[in-house]
């Protein structure tokens, strides 16, 4: 009789964690006992070496177990039993357990995704084309075993992968930029931007090839997402490096030659960009550059200029949960765009805070102001737990 020649089992580890055997899957989104995912996830993730038993103990029972021998022994039954859900190799048992030492059958064929980045990458690297490059970045579909993220061993093998993904990134949109290739750069620059929103050599590379595709105004508008995604999540801007490619691009933009009438046009603020009736709404870059021109102008005029930082946080003083804490600030965005004047400037500072520019009042009438705000603010959120602070210093003349 002929042998059969049976199909490798396909394996995914970066992302959602799978096995595929003859049509049949296996995944973790069933519920199932977390320690018996976690053997068969850390067995394969060492696949080509013996694992003691008390390696395993210490990685699936962190604060110790009566009796691990035995309780070992009964995990490997019932991981066992699972994987004949998805279907036996041919050369026996998946898992070989005996004489304190624990693996993988390595005579069960095979494709495991981590595998395949590794070797794929290893090419690039001795051939580096941005075709080899590509081969890695589309090989990369998420963060190494994503549901493990709090597991001390699935940490440093995390940051492995993610590492070699980034790099393999950064060297194909370089290669395909001497080529010229930018339709290619975005797509592999918006891939890499959704597995990390916050490596910004993603976003610059995105704004230049935009940039280089004549696709200004799209790169205009992404640089403004990134600027507000920044603010809102870290509470930081972008680098000097991304503001100076949006400068640049702002350039080119105006570099088209127009009449003063054109330019007024584009000057002139239009309904619903910043909410014509209320308070100037605007990034913090833009706010420090009003701030900077105020206070020079401030020794001449004589006139008097607060600025006020409003801070929401819980009424125990601490940081509000993410979720909690965006809603509450969307809130109070709109109570201080709509409840003050025109002239104003407003500003998100930071993750929970705006700062505001307060022309042209008096300390007293500063306080009638952020008395107004509270107020405002209580009768739009009526709950008890989140607490709205604001201190409020003149502006100094620049010296």
């Amino acid at each position: 009789m002929a042998e059969i020649r049976r199909q490798p089992i396909k394996i995914n580890m970066l992302g959602a964690f799978s096995m595929e055997y003859d049509g049949n899957v296996l995944t973790d989104e069933k519920s199932r006992t977390k320690q018996v995912w976690l053997l068969l996830k850390y067995l394969l993730a060492n696949r080509h070496r013996d694992v003691t038993t008390e390696e395993l103990v210490e990685i699936l029972w962190e604060d110790g177990i009566d009796n691990p021998n035995n309780a070992l022994k009964n995990l490997v039954y019932r991981l066992r039993g699972l994987l004949d859900t998805v279907g036996r190799g041919e050369n026996g048992e998946y898992i070989i357990n005996k004489r304190g030492i624990c693996r993988w059958n390595d005579e069960i064929e095979c494709i495991i995704d981590t595998e395949l980045l590794e070797n794929a990458y290893a090419q690039a690297e001795n051939e580096p084309t941005a075709e080899n490059y590509g081969k890695v970045i589309d090989i990369y579909n998420g963060d190494f075993l994503e549901n493990c993220v709090y597991e001390k061993w699935a940490v440093p093998m995390a940051v492995k992968y993610k590492d070699i993904f980034f790099d393999s990134v950064e060297k194909c949109c370089e290669l395909l930029r001497k080529e010229g290739r930018f339709e290619e750069i975005d797509l592999v620059a918006t891939k890499a931007a959704k597995i990390d929103p916050f490596v910004e050599s993603c976003h610059i590379s995105k704004m230049r090839a935009l940039f280089a595709m004549d696709r200004k105004k799209e790169a205009m508008a992404y640089y403004e997402y990134v600027n507000d995604l920044f603010y809102s999540e870290l509470g930081v801007i972008p680098s000097e490096e991304l503001r100076a490619i949006y400068n640049e691009i702002v350039k080119g933009v105006k570099a088209i030659e127009a009449d003063i009438l054109n330019i007024k046009d584009d000057l002139r603020e239009k309904a619903g960009e910043n909410g014509i009736r209320g308070a100037f709404f605007c990034e913090y870059e833009v706010f420090r550059n009003v701030y900077r021109r105020e206070a020079r102008m401030l020794e001449r005029s004589g006139q008097s200029i607060f600025v006020a930082l409003f801070t929401v946080s819980s009424v125990s003083g601490g940081s509000l949960p993410q979720d909690k804490n965006e809603q509450m600030m969307d809130i109070l965005r709109d109570v201080l765009v709509g409840s003050l004047r025109r002239g104003d400037v407003v500003s998100r500072y930071s993750p929970s805070q705006y700062i505001v520019m307060l022309p042209t009042v008096t300390y007293e009438n500063s306080d009638i102001i952020v008395k107004r705000i509270r107020k405002a603010f209580s009768e739009v959120y009526r709950g008890s737990v989140v607490a709205l602070e604001c201190k409020v210093t003149p502006i100094e003349p620049a010296v």
